[in-house]
């Protein structure tokens, strides 16, 4: 089951978020040849198994078309495979997909089967069901139009924890974070205590074409700050910060990992992950 959007632009690229990066994938992709591929191994070879290219592609939060000067962003929420067809380049979203058979030997787009047939009646998914996307219209591409931004907007939860009335140590407005950077192209993974407890990592990545310079700001005072791997081992220290301030350079698909080692006070940080972990188990009924 899918829902069209029929889009009218002039162009023969799609562009689609995926882990830690933006795809481009073109939208008639040229044909398989296989000839040089032995027959008997055409068999075990999952390309060679399909006569045509696959023209469905996964995306986590949007996928984007643009004619340079004009565009539209599909975003959605946990619907991870669209499609866009050579007619109007028309945008097909994938709400769900209903199958009888686990596997069948007479498939449109696979020679052979796909593993056993099995009869699977309750995978046709017959129950009501309720799907969240949006469509955004912008001018320019999905980096001068922040579609990254509005995607996350529209996936974001905002939590809400329920108290009684006193006086806090925090203001009205307050920021663990803030990273900043042109036509906000880096987006933060994560914001969380490091696994030695001397600081807090915060992971970002640029999907971009072109190296992207960063700003991060912290509530907390910057003791240092280096350039980490997933396993939060030190590669590189970063030399510009000052203050509360950080200065730094990511390169075209990169994903960037820093490791700030901070004071971080008490009535931020620690404050408010004690205060939430302790009312959450203390009293279950009070959290919205």
């Amino acid at each position: 089951m899918r829902v069209l959007f029929p889009t009218e632009l002039n162009t023969v690229k799609s562009f689609a978020e995926t882990q830690f990066d933006v795809v481009e994938h073109e939208i008639s992709p040229r044909p398989f040849n296989d000839e040089q591929i032995p027959a008997n191994l055409k068999r075990v070879l999952l390309g060679a198994r399909e006569p045509e290219p696959i023209t469905s592609f996964p995306q986590q939060s949007f996928v984007d078309l643009t004619d340079g000067k004009r565009g539209i962003a599909l975003i959605n929420r946990g619907l991870p495979e669209y499609e866009v067809t050579e007619n109007s380049n028309t945008i097909a979203l994938t709400l769900f997909r209903s199958v009888g058979w686990l596997a069948r030997g007479d498939l449109l787009t696979r020679t052979g089967d796909a593993g056993p047939m099995i009869f699977t009646p309750e995978a046709q998914c017959l129950r009501e069901m309720e799907f969240n996307y949006a469509l955004y219209f912008h001018k320019a591409d999905w980096t001068k139009a922040k579609v990254h931004q509005h995607s996350e907007y529209f996936n974001s939860t905002f939590p809400v924890i329920k108290t009684d009335c006193h006086s806090g140590e925090l203001p009205d407005k307050h920021g663990f974070v803030k990273l900043d950077s042109k036509d906000d192209v880096l987006k933060a993974t994560a914001f969380k205590r490091s696994e030695d407890g001397e600081g807090v990592i915060l992971r970002c990545y640029n999907p971009g074409k072109k190296t992207a310079c960063g700003v991060v700001t912290t509530d907390f005072e910057i003791i240092s700050a280096f350039y980490t791997d997933l396993k939060e081992t030190v590669k590189e220290q970063i030399n510009d910060t000052k203050g509360r301030r950080i200065n730094f350079t990511a390169k075209p698909k990169e994903i960037g990992f820093k490791l700030n080692k901070a004071r971080v006070r008490k009535r931020t940080y620690d404050y408010l992950v004690e205060y939430y972990q302790q009312k959450i188990k203390s009293d279950g009924t009070n959290q919205t």
